[in-house]
């Protein structure tokens, strides 16, 4: 009962915090740190994860449908789009690749954690300063965004809040800059997922049986509030709001900074 309630909790965090840009590995990471939750590697957070996919599939099922016909028909901007969304993914591949296993074990230190959500919200707040031309998104453009992804590897970096930052200096409208970030965390979410399956069957962990019920929970938890949380980002981004989730990030980052 208390590992369900636990991982109840951390679905909550998970939905609201993987859009919102404030990092949802950050949170887990505290999150666990505070309620003491163990469980083997990162499966928790990678469950989670897919929850979230889960939201932006149904979110953005229009545009991911039409974008689908283009690519067979050949017509619009489909392969084009996709392409730039498979060429944003190579550098956090290729990071995760190199540095995978130094990355993880931040997970484990929360207290570094919360440096990096600091960081991740002075970056936040400079964003109330920006006034960038708007420029159509290109393949150039998708790969700065994609270098701006890598970087959010490490926990306390939000993914959602460096690429649509990096977008918005780059000069893709606000709309524009929203849905190419949710939609290129699609191959990364499920190539992680499917990495961290593979392990697990390669070396299942006691317990996963025994927790499978409180994962499956976690996921439709985390499916469901992320998907609020994907109609809250996209109108504070679009009201020109951005760049005040930074507060939050300080003030929470230097709480974990000092008492974990």
């Amino acid at each position: 009962m208390l590992l369900t309630l636990n991982i109840f909790i951390l679905a909550i965090l998970q939905g609201l915090t993987e859009f919102i840009p404030v990092s949802s590995s950050g949170h887990l990471a505290m999150g666990q740190a505070w309620l003491g939750l163990e469980f083997p590697g990162i499966t928790v957070e990678i469950v989670l994860h897919v929850g979230t996919l889960i939201s932006i599939l149904v979110f953005y099922r229009r545009r991911i449908a039409v974008l689908t016909a283009e690519c067979v028909t050949g017509r619009g901007e489909g392969r084009r789009y996709a392409a730039w969304i498979l060429l944003a993914s190579v550098p956090a591949a290729l990071l995760y690749a190199v540095a995978g296993s130094s990355i993880e074990a931040l997970f484990g230190k929360p207290d570094r954690v919360g440096l990096l959500l600091m960081a991740n919200g002075a970056l936040l707040l400079s964003m109330a300063w920006l006034r960038a031309p708007e420029r159509p998104l290109r393949w150039p453009l998708a790969l700065a965004i994609g270098v701006a992804q890598a970087c959010a590897l490490l926990p306390g970096i939000s993914r959602s809040g460096m690429t649509i930052a990096m977008a918005r200096r780059l000069g893709v409208t606000p709309r524009r800059a929203a849905e190419f970030s949710l939609l290129m965390s699609v191959p990364a979410v499920a190539g992680a997922a499917l990495l961290d399956a593979v392990h697990l069957v390669r070396n299942p962990p006691e317990s996963l049986l025994a927790a499978t019920p409180a994962l499956f929970l976690g996921l439709l938890v985390s499916a469901a509030v992320g998907w609020l949380a994907i109609v809250c980002i996209v109108r504070v981004l679009s009201a020109g709001r951005f760049w005040m989730f930074g507060i939050y990030c300080l003030a929470v980052g230097a709480l974990a900074w000092r008492t974990l």
